[in-house]
């Protein structure tokens, strides 16, 4: 039987006049005391333009914390995938995850708020579309494999990434019933 774990979600939205710095050093104590008492990961989601809050990336929030983190997985709870490059996305999780020693999950997500669909130019829309398009893409090469894709906004020829993360995607889920069935695929 497996053992039930505990994870600690980072809160990384502060109210714009907050020095940052001083969350920043809240945020590296907060997973010390995670390390300390035995949780198994640390959680960051994403969000663009989150206003009237500010918000740090995960990526490179979690390599800043890598060092504070022990054994910790670092969990990017969510990326969101309908908004992304597949290319961008699955360089920087494989340069993480060597970084942190192939201790990193990544979940991808399709993304709601308005506001980030019109700063990528991307319609709402389209948000399944390219997240199913983008998440296999991801998963394909982070998983060595070589992928080729011709649309309006990405052209890939047979390319794979020349760096490898630590460890292979192996999990796909949702948190919609719908969602979890649409990505596990037939077999689901």
């Amino acid at each position: 039987m497996d053992t039930l774990t505990f994870g600690l979600q980072l809160c990384v939205q502060h109210p714009a006049h907050d020095d940052m710095g001083k969350r920043l050093a809240e945020t590296i104590e907060q997973v010390n005391l995670a390390r300390d008492i035995g949780f198994d990961s640390i959680v960051l989601g994403q969000h663009y333009l989150s206003s009237p809050l500010q918000m740090m990336q995960p990526v490179p929030l979690l390599a800043r914390l890598a060092p504070e983190s022990g054994d910790l997985k670092l969990v990017i709870g969510i990326v969101l995938a309908a908004l992304a490059n597949p290319v961008d996305v699955a360089e920087q999780i494989a340069t993480l995850d060597v970084i942190t020693d192939g201790r990193v999950r990544l979940g991808l997500g399709l993304g709601y708020r308005a506001v980030e669909f019109d700063a990528f130019g991307v319609p709402k829309d389209q948000r399944l579309r390219r997240f199913i398009r983008n998440a296999k893409l991801i998963t394909s090469l982070l998983a060595g494999d070589r992928v080729s894709h011709d649309a309006p906004d990405i052209r890939l020829d047979d390319v794979g990434l020349t760096l490898r993360p630590q460890q292979t995607p192996a999990r796909r889920s949702g948190s919609a019933p719908t969602t979890t069935r649409r990505y596990a695929g037939p077999r689901a």
